[in-house]
């Protein structure tokens, strides 16, 4: 019998899964400047935790287009300028153009990173804010929703030209998966500045979202380009005109 228990003790060890530490990120902060010449400059303070786990870094994916109301869509101009560690080191990263996000690839294929990490990303949009008849305002998705790793804490910090007081911002937030429109956040207007915080974890692909509305005439009018997918054109759809009819000359031919 205590043959046996030893047994199904160690077949229990070796068949249970091993336990890691899992990866997420401990915090992310965002501080975006709306500028008066209607471009915003953001800086994300991405403190993220690989546990145990050894990789090369990170990826992080910026959100370049938007929908109005009516479902049209635009693309922001957008400079990523820099990332950079803790003590305002740089780190080596390459960005590449996806459908919908620029996507920042930081870190080395050369170096391992592990523990507790801090990345500090920093780049500029164009065509970020929307204008209304009767106000301006910026709709931004602050921490994505791109990730595939939980958020214990996310905060941000929007900074709206000098001249704005508190009683002329209106703002609010939403928590969740794209399209969500809960509200486990809190906004806070104060002078100039619009203070936004989850009040739970995010999970894997959840984000949070702050929308700020100020007065008119204090920022410039750079409105973005309309974003017009390829196969929406005349080129993309005559491509597929022709990729139908050599489909269909196929199959005649070879029944």
């Amino acid at each position: 019998m205590k043959r046996l228990s030893t047994i199904i003790f160690v077949l229990f060890f070796l068949l249970s899964p091993k336990i890691t530490h899992a990866e997420q990120i401990n915090d992310f902060n965002a501080k975006i400047q709306v500028n008066k010449n209607g471009s915003i400059i953001v800086e994300e303070k991405i403190v993220y935790n690989f546990g145990d786990l050894q990789k090369h870094g990170i990826f992080r994916d910026i959100p370049v287009i938007k929908t109005n109301k009516e479902g049209k869509k635009f693309k922001l101009e957008t400079n990523v300028i820099g990332v950079r560690d803790a003590n305002n080191e740089p780190y080596d990263f390459t960005t590449n153009r996806q459908k919908n996000t620029i996507q920042i690839k930081i870190g080395s294929a050369s170096k391992y990173v592990t523990g507790i990490v801090t990345y500090i990303i920093s780049y500029d949009i164009s065509g970020a804010l929307t204008y209304y008849s009767d106000h301006d305002e910026l709709y931004w998705n602050i921490t994505g929703n791109g990730w595939q790793v939980p958020i214990l804490k996310a905060t941000a910090e929007v900074v709206l030209p000098e001249q704005i007081t508190a009683s002329d911002i209106k703002s609010i937030c939403f928590t969740g998966s794209v399209g969500s429109t809960d509200q486990n956040c809190n906004s806070t207007n104060q002078t100039n500045t619009v203070l936004v915080n989850s009040n739970l974890p995010l999970s894997a692909t959840q984000g949070l979202t702050a929308v700020v509305s100020f007065p008119k005439n204090i920022v410039a009018v750079v409105e973005p380009k309309e974003y017009v997918d390829f196969f929406d054109t005349f080129l993309g759809k005559l491509l597929i005109f022709v990729f139908g009819i050599l489909l269909l000359f196929w199959y005649v031919l070879y029944p």
